[in-house]
């Protein structure tokens, strides 16, 4: 037999097969960490452009509107009429630490003054309204209205900012804490609005279809788990407190992943500098004294050195940024605005539209103007004016105090809309406050008083009956007080002192020593069949409702008491007649009591059950005739859940409705948002030690968790070095 292989036999053998799959396992390995870096990078970047979008859409909007956008709705998807639409923050019938309808309010930590009026004070703990974008009135994507995750961003604000008639700059009314629950705002819960991601672990997050996938951690079980929980209950949910913190994904007490920006009532920094993890951006609140920062240039030569072009939205005095080189050819003096210069000049026949680099903009177009009865408010892109109407006040007179039998006059001047007016101090202190609103003055409020009287210790008296103390409620067992003629004799007296010119005036507590207790005296209250312990299926038989008597009884010369409550004999005479009730369910709701899954079910059922008037009541409700139901065989049910350990995120699946059973069919994997976990060096003791950075820092991602402790450095200002050392390990 020959030992030669034919073509038809060549092939790999078993030893070269295994080393080709480790080699492709190994290159695999490889490809999957790099792709999970890149989509980490990816839903980072997204999260952190979004963000940005939209605090610049509501500093927009509020330039325009006069007021933030109120939040929509977190709980509803695509289909819904306010999907992405803005709630109506002037309507607060919903109290803080409740949630409803995909929105939670809360209250603030600071009294703050919502009197919009000039001097006016109005001092309360503000309301905070949470949710989610309101995307469609901000004029942004869905998707820009998403961190990326695909989830909803949430939204707060505080709520008198976002009605107009009630802004204030300095009303904000959120809290923003740090992982020491110490305030990084000043003063503190002085944020107006705070924007937020749920993060990586996408607890507590909102997706597209107004469901939540992840349930939020317990509020101890990790930092951020502040700003995720919208629980009714406890007493961080009840105030307006959101937590901003460093970055960290390990599952322990301090996890944070979470990305918030916000906006408070005071200066925001507007320096900036990078994490150790090229990612986090963390405030530069304070710079140690003789500190520079450089802008463009590595070695900062002022306080703040910028090489190249420098923007800033807010008021900056121009003439304080110069170059230093002397030459002074790149300052612009504030002065020649004012002033008779060649550089803001136009030649003859052409018309100035603008200012730019210090040089006055010239066009050969005529600039048209607004039509009679209308101002400029504003140019647009073009460079043509955007008129509007001219809304103002007229000059009104108002009626102030009557003196000798003459009427006092005020005159509020003309205004524009939106002004407000006080009138002088007439009579002794009063006064009248005006808004112009529309077109036409309305009062406010009014302040002070015509006229005042100074007294001092006046006597006032008063029936004893009228003043008379004791518990409450009056017919009640037990209970002392009696406020009815029949139960008390004899007047009551207290003194009293008034102060001008403010008119306000204090009393001394009543002597009631002349008073003297009569009696017996009984009083009776109407009773319903309800009240008496029977179903709602009674009713009095009489047509007259049953009642009960309570007698008051004197115990001294100056004290009495009820007897309480006792049903007259004979009044009682509920009854009940059985009979058949008809009513209808909708199919859905039907079908869930059945066992099925509803929301694949249209249509509706008739039912009927009998009134027994016994114990129980009713009958349960059955069909009155055939049940109609339509089960959608395209039903498709969306779900999350969590990725399997140890990756985190979750995974999207769809389940659809089998109708032969009624029940939904098994889960199909859709989308799969899953990453590895990020494991990061924590402290685990107390400080032991200073000196310059180690190679371990704490924040800084490391492989594995681990019980082997490091010893690692953080940033330490008044340490010998610039670091503190701390015992640590990988979490």
């Amino acid at each position: 037999m020959s030992g030669k292989k034919t073509k038809s036999q060549l092939g790999y053998t078993l030893l070269e097969m295994a080393i080709v799959m480790s080699v492709l396992g190994l290159l695999m390995a490889a490809g999957t960490a790099a792709y999970n870096i890149y989509h980490k990078n990816k839903v980072e970047r997204e999260t952190v452009q979004n963000t940005s979008r939209v605090i610049n859409a509501v500093s927009h909007f509020l330039i325009q509107n006069g007021r933030y956008p109120c939040p929509a709705r977190a709980d509803v998807g695509r289909g819904h009429a306010e999907y992405g639409m803005e709630g109506d923050c002037s309507i607060t019938t919903l109290s803080p630490g409740n949630c409803a309808n995909g929105i939670c309010v809360e209250e603030g930590e600071r009294l703050v003054n919502v009197d919009p009026s000039p001097g006016g004070t109005t001092m309360v703990l503000p309301r905070v309204r949470r949710g989610s974008i309101p995307f469609r009135v901000l004029s942004i994507s869905e998707k820009e209205s998403e961190d990326g995750f695909g989830l909803k961003l949430n939204y707060a604000v505080t709520e008198t900012l976002a009605v107009a008639s009630t802004y204030r700059k300095d009303a904000g009314g959120i809290s923003l804490i740090d992982g020491a629950d110490a305030t990084v705002i000043d003063p503190p819960s002085s944020a107006h609005f705070v924007i937020f991601s749920a993060g990586q672990d996408r607890r507590g997050g909102y997706n597209r279809n107004g469901t939540v996938g992840i349930a939020c951690a317990p509020i101890t079980a990790a930092l951020d788990a502040l700003n995720c929980d919208t629980s009714t209950g406890g007493s961080n949910r009840d105030k307006a407190r959101y937590r901003v913190s460093s970055k960290a994904t390990t599952d322990s007490a301090e996890h944070y992943d979470d990305y918030i920006r916000y906006y408070a009532s005071i200066e925001t920094p507007l320096w900036r500098v990078m994490g150790t993890n090229g990612f986090d951006i963390v405030d530069m609140v304070d710079v140690p004294a003789g500190g520079r920062i450089g802008i463009g240039h590595d070695s900062p030569l002022a306080a703040l050195h910028v090489q190249g072009d420098m923007q800033a939205d807010e008021n900056i005095e121009i003439r304080d940024v110069c170059d230093t080189n002397g030459a002074g050819d790149d300052c612009f003096a504030v002065n020649i605005i004012a002033g008779d210069e060649p550089a803001l000049q136009c030649p003859a026949g052409s018309y100035m539209t603008g200012i730019a680099n210090g040089l006055a903009t010239c066009t050969n177009t005529p600039v048209a103007g607004c039509p009679p009865g209308k101002i400029m408010s504003g140019i647009d892109v073009n460079g043509n004016p955007v008129c509007a109407s001219v809304q103002a006040c007229a000059s009104k007179e108002v009626d102030m105090c009557q003196v000798a039998g003459v009427m006092q006059k005020a005159v509020i001047p003309t205004r524009l809309n939106g002004a407000t007016h006080s009138t002088v101090v007439y009579g002794a202190s009063f006064q009248r406050h005006f808004l112009c609103d529309g077109g036409n003055w309305v009062q406010t409020s009014t302040s002070g008083s015509c006229s005042c009287t100074p007294v001092t210790n006046q006597l006032q008296t008063q029936d004893c009956y009228v003043s008379a103390s004791g518990t409450t409620q009056e017919g009640d067992a037990n209970k002392t007080r009696c406020r009815r003629p029949e139960c008390w004799t004899g007047t009551a007296s207290r003194m009293y002192s008034r102060t001008c010119p403010d008119g306000n005036t204090t009393y001394t507590a009543w002597d009631r020593s002349g008073c003297a207790c009569i009696g017996p005296h009984q009083i009776d209250r109407d009773r319903t069949c309800s009240d008496l312990g029977y179903s709602s299926y009674y009713t009095p038989s009489s047509g007259t409702p049953a009642e009960e008597t309570s007698t008051w009884t004197c115990t001294s010369a100056t004290a009495g008491k009820w007897s309480g409550w006792v049903l007259t004999a004979g009044t009682d005479t509920c009854s009940c007649t059985p009979h058949d009730e008809f009513s209808s369910q909708s199919c859905s709701t039907y079908m869930n009591n059945q066992g099925k899954y509803g929301p694949a079910y249209s249509g509706s059922v008739d039912l009927i059950r009998q009134v027994t008037c016994g114990s129980p009541a009713t009958t349960p409700w059955t069909p009155n005739g055939p049940v109609n139901c339509t089960c959608n065989a395209g039903y498709i049910y969306p779900s999350n859940e969590p990725c399997p350990s140890p990756e985190t995120g979750h995974i999207e699946y769809t389940q659809q409705i089998d109708c032969g059973t009624g029940l939904l069919g098994p889960k199909v994997e859709q989308n799969r948002f899953c990453s590895s976990a990020i494991y990061r060096y924590v402290s685990v003791g107390a400080q032991s030690g200073e000196g310059n950075q180690l190679p371990f820092r704490l924040g800084m991602e490391c492989p594995a968790p681990s019980v082997e402790q490091k010893l690692c450095s953080s940033p330490c200002a008044a340490c010998a070095g610039g670091y503190a050392y701390y015992p640590c390990q990988c979490q």
